[in-house]
């Protein structure tokens, strides 16, 4: 009954990872992963709530949106919305990124509620989409690093996403490839 993620070890094998105390605070429903402050590790932005609970037990509203910084390997910090700027208060139901002229923005939107959005303010944003035949992607990282991201749409419970990668300094390439693992192009960020 803890909100977590799970990492894919490889050849069938997965193991579970508890998400911090604060994104346990009520129920999640739409994560968006990208690199939120240029250091080469995938970060989560959260939002939830649940102000459909019965009413002996009131509403589950102790989360107001939440970015979680990877901080290398399982483990995540929590950053306050004061210090992020991502604050969802609501009913939260749906979050997606889109990317609009080089920069990046997250769109959350809340059950009877507004819509918000949120700009991502880094350095060196570009969005390169995915081709209609591209199936995943390896990304190269300046520091010897790679990591797989799949093509798909969605990221979570009513979330639709664009299809493209956020690309920002500390990628070197990306090298997409198709059904039956065939490479169709590489891209070199220079």
């Amino acid at each position: 009954m803890k909100s977590s993620w799970i990492e894919n070890l490889g050849s069938g094998q997965f193991k579970i990872h508890h998400l911090p105390f604060e994104a346990q605070m009520a129920p999640i429903y739409a994560a968006v992963t990208t690199d939120l402050n240029n250091d080469g590790l995938l970060d989560i932005n959260l939002v939830g709530n649940d102000f459909g609970i019965e009413v002996q037990q009131g509403k589950a509203d102790a989360l107001n949106g939440l970015t979680l910084l990877n901080q290398k390997g399982p483990s995540f910090t929590s950053v306050p919305f004061t210090k992020s700027g991502f604050y969802v208060p609501g009913d939260g139901k749906s979050l997606t990124s889109i990317p609009v002229k080089n920069a990046l923005y997250f769109l959350a939107g809340q059950n009877n509620d507004q819509l918000l959005a949120f700009r991502l303010n880094s350095e060196g944003n570009k969005m390169i989409p995915f081709l209609k035949n591209e199936r995943h992607a390896l990304i190269y990282l300046k520091n010897g690093t790679k990591r797989k991201t799949e093509s798909y749409f969605g990221h979570s419970f009513n979330s639709q996403s664009g299809n493209f990668i956020h690309v920002n300094t500390t990628m070197s390439k990306i090298e997409f490839y198709g059904k039956g693992g065939i490479k169709l192009r590489t891209w070199l960020n220079q």
